[in-house]
């Protein structure tokens, strides 16, 4: 699933996602913020650097991982 299909999914705006990363970063204990533009760019298909991509798999509960993002296809055992 995509950040976008999520976000769509879940009714949630750009700046609630890059509010929720930024909270999930900062737990974490990295000062930085998320923008809503970096969002836009995540949900069109910007790769995100690996420490916001395990932001994005913490807020999203797993639903959007990396290879989402270079369209894998799905494995079914």
């Amino acid at each position: 699933m995509t950040l976008s299909e999520w976000a769509d999914a879940n009714g949630l705006t750009d700046r609630e996602i890059a509010e929720r990363m930024t909270q999930w970063l900062a737990q974490e204990g990295t000062e930085e913020t998320v923008s809503v533009p970096a969002v836009q760019k995540y949900r069109t298909g910007r790769v995100p650097k690996s420490e916001r991509m395990r932001a994005i798999f913490a807020v999203t509960d797993g639903w959007v991982t990396a290879n989402d993002f270079f369209d894998l296809p799905v494995v079914v055992a």
